[in-house]
């Protein structure tokens, strides 16, 4: 073991102090091992524990912490020093990590200039300072020189080796230097002439060397501890250099000038090792507070440091006596935990297998114990659980906002009590190391109720493929929610019929639609999630649960059917409306039946002035037209239309319509009735035409026979009127003939064919065919001039035979 190793181990062992509420101390004893070994070892230390009580002050039974960043840092701010707290929660410093603890050199250079040789010169250099270390050895160099200007004549008569020596010597006296000498030499030689005669150093037997310069140099290493000790210091070191030169000539009979200068560079390099044990002076310990912990209160040697929770630093001035306890206290953090779930059951209470709400923000808000205001942001988890931690003690509040998707449900306090109220949670306290948890946000997934409002194609309350909703119509949601909130809701349905109610809460509820037009009632039928259906266009007592889908709430409409069809006088009465046939405005048609639901119909419609008619509105059921004849028309045919039935005279019974249903081409055809007319006249000019100043004969007996479309046989009489006009009037299609009684006053006159055809015989046309609505007129019976006076004898009604009397002539006539 190393002397740096052993005095450390001494260090570390005998330093470590009982904690400040014991006061007790150990003192570092180290003897003197050698005179330039011994480090200062000033100590600064203390311990990071879990401040239990929070008082600041390492109690019995607190918990150390072990590993705690701590670093001292100088007046500067450098760091020091820099360690972790042991098993025990100590930390301790006594070296400064800046200073390299191995060997140093620093060197001091004295430079003695060159002078005049043969003399004793003085210097100095500064002591070692010991505050860089301890010195362990003191190496000197020395450059020395001397310099010599040498001018030599040779005084013999003969020739001469002559010879230049340039010499001396340096002596360098100091503390631990004595008599280091330096005898640098060095020799030159000229073969000079005789004496020239001329003493002036040239020529050839003269020679003037010029400035010659011999050099030495030696190093000497001081290492005992007595002669070291005198270069430490914070003074100087004295030295002195004596020159002396020895340069001469030598080869006979000479004259020289001999001038001699002397210098030294001396080079002190001191070896040292450096001193890294902290100085004097003030210094800051940093404490970095430990992951998962909160800062507490520091103290110095059992003093609790005021406001120091936040700084997690001690400043310290280090004298000549070590600096203990100098104490970390760190706090449990509090913590607030609890969940945000779907409260499936709407109790309060998570219930296992009730799932959490992912993230959800939560707020919590308050002032902790040392007067700051707290706001801090997190989001539920997977699970829909919640942590607030590193809660310094103080009173809180937690707000949700309530999750996009759900409803408010009921929040639940958790153990550390509070209060609480919508969504929210306040006046929870918390000490230190505080485990509040069950703070739990109850939310309700929402509940829904739908359906959709439809055309029952078939009737049957089912929504079948197929089968066509119904846009537009509304539908009102009533209703009382869990919280006993009155609900009223309004819903338009889409294009496809559907219709939903969202977001609703649990609660007893009502659908009710409103009659959508153009429709009829069809039927209603309850969804999944029950009620009743007894009233019409409503379900009621629909009891929804937290989440419940409340589907297939349908409300069945039935297309109105509808029967149309018209009254039209039918030309060529061929029972079909062909283009041109005028309909007949004003006719009354009445439609009787029993619908669908069992109820009674009987309505009435008159005809446009097309014609037409039509039912609409209708429900499905079986239905009858029936057609009052309209006034002044003959009956014509009745054509059933599209859905059939059973036809009678101006009806039509056993019409079965369904859902939707559109009946048409019912139509009443209808004859304009025909007539027959003409005159009975004196045919004065007997040319067979009523010419204008001729008179009818009144009283004239017409008859009409003949057969009508229908089969039917005719006979009609009537008589002429004063103008001795006859008509037949409203005749139905047919073949008629009418025929005259000859009036028995005036002899028989010719006949006149009328606008309808036939043929014409002895008082009678016969052969007349008639068509709808066809006034054949000018059937006209010409009369020839009165006969004489007379009695006619029979009957004036009998139409076989009349006689007149009292002429010469007997005529006898056949009606």
């Amino acid at each position: 073991m190393n002397l740096r190793t052993f005095l450390a181990s001494l260090v570390g062992a005998a330093t470590r102090p009982q904690r400040a509420s014991t006061q007790r101390r150990a003192a570092l004893n180290v003897e003197t091992l050698e005179t330039r070994a011994l480090l200062a070892g000033n100590v600064i230390s203390g311990y990071v524990y879990l401040d239990a009580n929070g008082n600041g002050i390492f109690d019995d039974g607190e918990t150390p912490l072990v590993g705690s960043a701590v670093e001292l840092r100088n007046s500067l701010g450098i760091v020091v020093g820099s360690t972790i707290t042991d098993e025990e929660g100590y930390y301790f410093f006594d070296r400064d990590a800046t200073v390299s603890p191995g060997q140093s050199s620093i060197g001091h250079v004295l430079n003695f200039e060159d002078a005049t040789a043969n003399q004793t010169r003085e210097g100095e250099i500064a002591q070692f300072d010991p505050a860089l270390g301890i010195l362990e050895s003191v190496e000197i160099r020395i450059n020395g020189r001397i310099i010599s200007n040498i001018r030599v004549e040779n005084l013999d008569p003969e020739d001469a080796a002559i010879t230049s020596t340039v010499g001396g010597y340096l002596t360098l006296n100091g503390p631990g230097v004595e008599s280091e000498a330096l005898a640098p030499e060095t020799e030159e030689i000229f073969w000079a002439t005789a004496f020239d005669g001329t003493l002036d150093f040239a020529g050839a037997s003269g020679m003037d060397f010029g400035n010659d310069t011999v050099s030495s140099s030696s190093t000497l290493m001081i290492t005992d501890p007595e002669e070291v000790g005198a270069y430490v210091g914070t003074d100087t070191v004295s030295f002195s250099l004596d020159t002396r030169a020895t340069s001469s000539v030598s080869g006979g009979n000479l004259a020289a000038i001999i001038k001699s200068l002397a210098g030294a560079q001396v080079e002190v390099v001191y070896h040292y090792r450096a001193d890294d044990s902290l100085k004097p002076g003030n210094y800051v310990i940093h404490q970095t507070t430990p992951p998962g912990y909160l800062d507490g209160k520091d103290s110095r040697d059992g003093v609790v440091l005021t406001s120091s929770i936040g700084t997690d630093s001690i400043a310290v001035t280090l004298g000549e006596e070590d600096l203990y306890n100098n104490n970390f206290g760190e706090n449990a953090p509090a913590s607030v935990a609890g969940s945000v779930y779907s409260d499936s059951n709407n109790n309060g209470i998570r219930d296992a297998g009730e799932a959490g709400i992912a993230g959800v923000t939560l707020t919590l808000t308050g002032t902790n114990d040392l007067g700051q205001s707290v706001s801090l942001t997190t989001t539920t988890s997977d699970d829909g659980s919640y942590v607030f931690n590193m809660l310094r003690p103080g009173t809180y509040a937690i707000q949700e906002t309530q999750p996009v998707g759900y409803l408010d449900g009921k929040e639940t306090l958790g153990s550390l009590g509070g209060s609480r109220s919508n969504d929210r949670f306040q006046s929870i306290a918390l000490q230190l190391g505080s485990q509040a948890t069950g703070y739990n946000f109850g939310e309700l997934a929402p509940a829904s109720l739908g359906g959709f409002v439809y055309v029952d194609s078939n009737n049957d309350g089912v929504m079948a493929p197929g089968e066509m909703g119904i846009g537009g119509a509304t539908l009102t949601l009533t209703g009382t929610d869990d919280l006993g909130n009155s609900v009223r809701l309004t819903q338009v349905t889409n294009d496809d019929g559907s219709y939903l109610f969202t977001n609703l809460r649990p609660g007893t509820y009502a659908i009710t639609q409103t009659q959508p037009t153009g429709y009829l009632d069809g039927k209603e039928v309850l969804g999944n999630a029950g009620g009743s259906s007894s009233v019409n266009d409503k379900f009621t007592g629909v009891a929804l649960g937290v989440g419940a889908t409340g589907a297939d709430y349908n409300f069945g409409e039935l297309e109105p059917a509808s029967i149309r069809g018209s009254v039209y006088v039918d030309n060529n009465n061929n029972g079909l409306r062909d283009d041109l046939e005028s309909g007949i405005a004003g006719a009354k048609v009445t439609l009787t039946g029993t619908n669908d639901l069992g109820q009674t119909v009987n309505v009435n419609a008159t005809t446009a002035t097309d014609g037409s008619f039509s039912f609409t509105g209708l429900r499905p059921g079986t239905y009858t037209l029936t057609q009052t004849q309209p006034t002044g028309y003959l009956d014509g045919y009745d054509t059933p239309g599209t859905h059939g039935g059973i036809v009678t005279n101006d009806r039509f019974a056993s019409i079965n319509l369904s859902n939707g249903s559109i009946a048409a081409e019912y139509h009443f055809g209808e004859l304009a009735p025909s007539s027959l007319s003409g005159f009975v006249y004196r045919d004065k000019n007997d040319n067979a035409i009523k010419d204008a100043d001729e008179k009818g004969i009144e009283g004239v007996l017409i008859t009409l026979t003949g057969t009508d479309d229908q089969g039917n046989s005719v006979q009609l009489t009537t008589r002429t009127d004063a103008n001795g006009r006859y008509r037949f009037a409203n005749l139905r299609p047919g073949t008629y003939t009418i025929t005259e009684k000859q009036p028995g006053e005036y002899f028989d006159g010719k006949e006149s064919l009328g606008s309808a055809g036939g043929s014409a015989s002895e008082d009678q046309f016969v052969g007349i065919v008639l068509g709808a609505g066809t006034d054949g007129k000018d059937y006209n019976f010409g009369e020839g001039k009165k006969k004489p006076d007379g009695t006619v004898i029979g009957s004036p009604d009998d139409l076989s035979k009349y006689f007149f009397l009292g002429s010469t002539q007997l005529n006898r006539r056949t009606a």
